[in-house]
């Protein structure tokens, strides 16, 4: 039976990110979460040039984090509002469909800039 989904990958940044938090340099904040419809060649689609991303290849919607917790010791789960309306003017964010072929998961350091995403 396929798999409906690749194995996620995290990005050199988000190792980068982890590393730091590990060595209490700083608190990790998960600031948003992606969409797209991007879709990738084989030579994108490998680890390397995965973990080399610094975002998605076709974006076609941005969502705020609506819940983060701790789910086992060594994994957090992360929950996010997928709607096509705008939460201020109520308004359809996107007009036209598209097949979701990509997530992505921002974080920053917790009170950093926000160069640190």
């Amino acid at each position: 039976m396929p798999m409906p989904f690749n194995p996620a990958v995290m990005t050199n940044g988000g190792i980068a990110l982890l590393t730091k938090a590990q060595a209490g340099e700083c608190s990790i904040e998960f600031t948003r979460m992606v969409i797209g419809d991007g879709t990738y060649s084989a030579d994108e689609e490998t680890v390397a040039a995965l973990q080399a991303r610094t975002s998605l290849k076709s974006l076609k919607n941005s969502y705020a984090m609506s819940g983060v917790t701790v789910y086992t010791d060594n994994s957090v789960k992360l929950t996010a509002l997928l709607t096509n309306q705008d939460p201020v003017t109520l308004e359809p964010l996107v007009t036209e469909g598209y097949y979701i072929n990509e997530i992505g998961v921002y974080a920053k350091e917790k009170d950093g800039g926000d160069d640190t995403e």
